[in-house]
């Protein structure tokens, strides 16, 4: 019996118990988390200011107080996080989107 057994190993026909099967994992793809707020209105949480560009050290276009009715544009994320184009009364700019709510 061990005879037939080893040779139908050999023929590639049966595998040892001892034989190790190369494993492919597959991971799903990595998808990005959507925005957490959409184009449309939403509210400052804090007072703010909308900036020129966005940037922490950009030019102040104007203040924003807290609780004030926006509607969000255009997103844009860099290194100094999410932004948000707006436009408030007379004034429009950027407004970092950690200052906002829906």
């Amino acid at each position: 019996m061990k005879r037939i057994l080893w040779a139908a190993v050999l023929a590639g026909l049966v595998l040892p118990a001892q034989a190790r099967l190369p494993v492919m994992i597959v991971a799903p793809p990595v998808v990005a988390p959507p925005p957490a707020l959409m184009p449309g209105p939403a509210k400052t949480r804090q007072a703010t200011v909308l900036r020129a560009r966005p940037q922490h050290q950009s030019t102040v276009e104007g203040p924003v107080p807290a609780g004030a009715g926006l509607k969000l544009q255009v997103r844009q994320s860099n290194r100094d996080g999410a932004w948000w184009y707006t436009e408030y009364q007379h004034y429009s700019g950027w407004v970092q989107e950690s200052a906002l709510s829906q």
